[in-house]
């Protein structure tokens, strides 16, 4: 595969490695464009653990969610921030764009791919703040909307005092206050962050030494889901980091 500024990536593929639904080594063709997953070996080459097809027509879009209309139900339209584009819509990138996907039919979450899949993320669970990847087709000067990926996202904030609940080890949630577009879809509540066992935990021990840090800088990443009881973001984590400044 070929990356940034045009450098050549090796990347091996096994048994085990997972590719998104529909997907296999034997259909991967030119053009297409991949995301990939995994652990760089000594001979410079990859060894994936996943393998996610985004568009075999090598074009998309790729940003922060601004608006969904309508708000609740099966999405039609999405205006969203385009932060990455494929070569043809390259002159998007720093712009708002506003893209009609009421033909999508393709849901996935980067590197997730099972029975829940589906359920976690559809046409009814797009929500303002989270970061998607629109793949699809550009023809005459039309970008047409083939597929729809939920990526991973970083999101910053204080982290609210006594907010921390440990239900078993690192299992549990904290909230995490923030002043940007995540807060705003919250209306300015706090957005609920689940992390788990396997959640890494950087420049703090976990969730026990959050417990008793008060109001401190952090950063969490994961993805951006949708509470199923109150139509509002939360983060499953797959990291938390510490950022207050090194004394």
């Amino acid at each position: 595969m070929q990356g940034p500024y045009g450098r050549q990536l090796t990347v091996y593929v096994n048994g085990n490695t997972q590719f998104n639904s529909g997907w296999n080594i034997n259909d991967l063709a030119t053009p297409a464009i991949i995301g990939v997953q995994g652990s760089f070996q000594a001979d410079g080459s990859l060894m994936a653990s996943n393998v996610e097809v985004i568009t075999t027509s090598q074009t998309f879009l790729s940003g922060r969610v601004l608006e969904v209309n309508p708000t609740s139900g099966p999405v039609q339209q999405i205006t969203l921030w385009a932060g990455e584009t494929g070569a043809d819509l390259v002159s998007d990138i720093d712009t708002i764009q506003t893209i009609n996907v009421s033909a999508v039919t393709q849901y996935d979450i980067c590197f997730f791919d099972n029975l829940f899949t589906n359920a976690l993320f559809n046409n009814s669970t797009i929500i303002v703040g989270q970061r998607i990847f629109i793949g699809g087709s550009y023809s005459n000067g039309t970008f047409t909307p083939q597929m729809i990926s939920l990526r991973f996202q970083g999101v910053y904030g204080m982290l609210t005092a006594d907010s921390v609940n440990i239900t078993s080890g690192n299992i549990g949630t904290f909230l995490l206050q923030n002043n940007g577009l995540i807060g705003y879809s919250l209306g300015g509540a706090p957005l609920t962050v689940g992390t788990g066992n396997g959640t890494l935990f950087v420049n703090t021990t976990g969730l026990s030494a959050l417990q008793s840090d008060g109001s401190i800088p952090l950063v969490a990443g994961g993805l951006l889901f949708v509470d199923p009881n109150t139509s509002t973001p939360v983060m499953a984590a797959v990291v938390v980091d510490d950022r207050q400044p090194t004394q």
